[in-house]
């Protein structure tokens, strides 16, 4: 009876099942290790390949914003190079220094006013960008004071009593001094004449 029931059971047992070889197992891992491998070598290599995309064509960008294109007829960055050395001339410019010329004594003129006897007192000083025009206006101070004084002694006291007035015989002081050195020399002359006193009785 009990083997009956050792057979019955047996029977209604399911069957183990098969036990896979070594070998299998084996080949399986070294094939799921192989395409992790390849999977994970194509991607660093796309990768790679874009980043190399990316570098060649910023550096592209920054060669063309360093280096200006290429005039007509002309090789690439000719024109930069020549704006280069004209840029740094005009840096390398120095900037002009005024030269002065204090007339001493100043001048003392009489001048008419509704039949009164006025006398004006003037210190006149002469601006010039280079030695040469100061050079030759102190060449000739005699023909300089001559214009000068016979230029104030015309003057009429309505108009010296204004600011306009003053700046209109400034003006007038520049051009005969200005004629002077052009009769002499041929060149503009000076730049501009100051008055450093203005004295009127």
């Amino acid at each position: 009876m009990a083997e009956a029931d050792r057979k019955s059971a047996d029977d209604a047992a399911p069957p183990a099942p098969p036990v896979p070889k070594a070998g299998g197992m084996s080949k399986m891992v070294v094939a799921v290790l192989l395409v992790g491998v390849l999977v994970l070598g194509g991607g660093a290599y796309f990768a790679g390949r874009m980043t190399a995309a990316h570098d060649e064509s910023a550096e592209t960008a920054v060669d063309a914003a360093v280096e200006p294109p290429a005039a007509k007829g002309g090789k690439p960055g000719k024109a930069g190079k020549a704006g280069a050395k004209n840029k740094g001339k005009s840096s390398k410019a120095a900037p002009q220094v005024p030269i002065y010329w204090a007339l001493d004594p100043p001048f003392v003129v009489n001048y008419q006013d509704n039949q009164v006897l006025r006398y004006l007192q003037v210190g006149v000083q002469v601006m010039a960008y280079d030695t040469e025009t100061i050079e030759l206006l102190k060449a000739n101070e005699p023909q300089v004071r001559n214009a000068l004084l016979m230029l104030f002694s015309e003057q009429q006291y309505e108009n010296l009593i204004t600011r306009e007035g003053k700046d209109a015989l400034r003006e007038s002081a520049l051009a005969e001094l200005r004629k002077i050195v052009d009769e002499q020399s041929g060149k503009p002359g000076p730049q501009s004449v100051y008055f450093t006193s203005f004295v009127m009785q």
